[in-house]
């Protein structure tokens, strides 16, 4: 019994032909586990908080992205991204909200 993805593959009659196969390109069973595997992931809080940390350093010290001196619009250019980022970070909470 061969376990990938947290899947038993082996246990599984479509794949049982395909267990022992030497590597190659992906078969329909793997491309149905890797599927069944993303249909079960969900997103945390965590991932909403990654950009959204990310994005206050941009706007509140963009200085820390740069090398000293900084361009005038190098600096807003940062501070966008910032903003770009904090949109990322509410969508991505809308979405955990939302329970998709």
């Amino acid at each position: 019994m061969i376990r990938r993805f947290g899947l038993k593959r082996a246990a599984d009659k479509r794949c049982q032909e395909f267990a022992t196969s030497a590597p190659g390109p992906p078969r329909v069973c793997v491309l149905l586990a890797r599927r069944s595997l993303r249909e079960g992931m969900s997103m945390s809080y965590v991932d909403v908080a990654i950009p959204a940390i990310a994005g206050l350093l941009a706007l509140a010290w963009p200085q820390m992205f740069l090398r000293k001196p900084a361009e005038e619009h190098k600096v807003r250019r940062i501070r966008l991204f910032g903003l770009l980022f904090l949109a990322i970070a509410a969508a991505y909470l809308a979405m955990r909200l939302a329970g998709v």
